[in-house]
């Protein structure tokens, strides 16, 4: 351990590692097609599907995140971007109130939120870049990468990784430096504040060292709302047609109150975005709502989101989207 620390140009398997923690299972799904000439056809198909290997023992799951944590950084991108499905598995598994029973489980919890934190923005980054060396047209929609799509394939078959997910998101676009690190800030919960806090860091001593720079923290937020945002190639939410869009709005209204301005800005520019692309597609729909007397689904999601988050933040944080 102290060998692979030191030296910066040691490459480790993270993939290998982070498999010792998971398990693959096939799973078959039945699927009726009927038509008008033939009667009803049943065909099976088969998918396979990660869980977490929960017979797993503390030493080996103890070693295989610290190796994760050193080994995450030095790894190329395409080498991160397979870890992700697995990541949100992992993720959903040590979370909840099982991971506050014992100060070893929170300290685990907190080492593979981080690591995921850490994986999501260095994708988000990563493809970033080149994006802002072309022209403004680099700001519209384009083709997901695969890693979206196994990353969206993992929340609308494993409804918990997208609870657990949206709640570390949540935090994340909540927190702000504080002069006590046994204060949160406004809207976070103690635990959702400890847990930030207690990340570790390879650049500082903790991950809360490192976000206290004002650049840092803002770069970090930013690559979030790229992740949420509805009208860029991640949207990470939207597939989930129950509750993608009240997540994905009630996270972009949250990040409008942010301190740093173009956190705050970028959010609200997102939603009205978003607002707009529903203008044309939507007018029938609304109409047809409005002559019955009744609001659609999107419009009674987005009104509870706004309800709660004006009771959570404020009304003027609610009202800005």
């Amino acid at each position: 351990m102290k060998r692979v620390r030191s030296d910066p140009n040691c490459k480790l398997p993270c993939d290998s590692i982070l498999k010792l923690l998971l398990i693959e299972e096939e799973e078959s799904t039945k699927h009726e097609i009927s038509t008008k000439d033939t009667d009803s056809t049943t065909f099976t198909s088969s998918d396979k599907k990660i869980k977490y290997q929960t017979t797993i023992d503390p030493f080996t799951l103890n070693l295989a995140l610290a190796f994760l944590t050193l080994g995450v950084p030095r790894c190329e991108i395409k080498q991160v971007q397979v870890l992700l499905p697995g990541m949100l598995v992992v993720l959903s598994n040590h979370a909840g109130i099982s991971s506050l029973k014992s100060n070893s489980r929170k300290l685990q919890a907190s080492q593979v939120a981080h690591l995921l934190l850490r994986i999501l923005e260095r994708v988000v980054l990563d493809e970033l870049e080149p994006m802002n060396n072309t022209s403004s047209a680099s700001h519209l929609p384009v083709a997901s990468p695969t890693a979206v799509d196994d990353v969206r394939k993992v929340i609308v078959v494993q409804p918990l990784v997208s609870q657990v997910l949206y709640d570390l998101i949540l935090d994340s676009l909540l927190y702000q430096p504080m002069n006590s690190r046994d204060i949160p800030p406004l809207g976070l919960s103690q635990a959702g504040h400890k847990r930030l806090t207690m990340g570790a860091s390879t650049t500082h001593s903790d991950w809360a060292t490192e976000m206290a720079g004002t650049s840092r923290l803002r770069e970090f937020k930013l690559s979030l709302l790229t992740l949420i945002a509805p009208t860029r190639r991640w949207s990470i939410f939207m597939e989930n047609k129950e509750t993608g869009i009240s997540q994905t709005i009630a996270l972009l209204v949250a990040a409008t109150g942010d301190k740093h301005v173009d956190v705050a800005d970028r959010a609200t520019s997102y939603l009205k975005a978003y607002w707009d692309s529903l203008r044309g597609g939507d007018k029938k729909e609304e109409k047809k709502d409005s002559e019955l007397g009744a609001f659609s689904d999107r419009s009674k999601a987005i009104a509870i989101v706004l309800t709660l988050q004006s009771l959570v933040l404020g009304d003027t944080s609610a009202e800005s989207a």
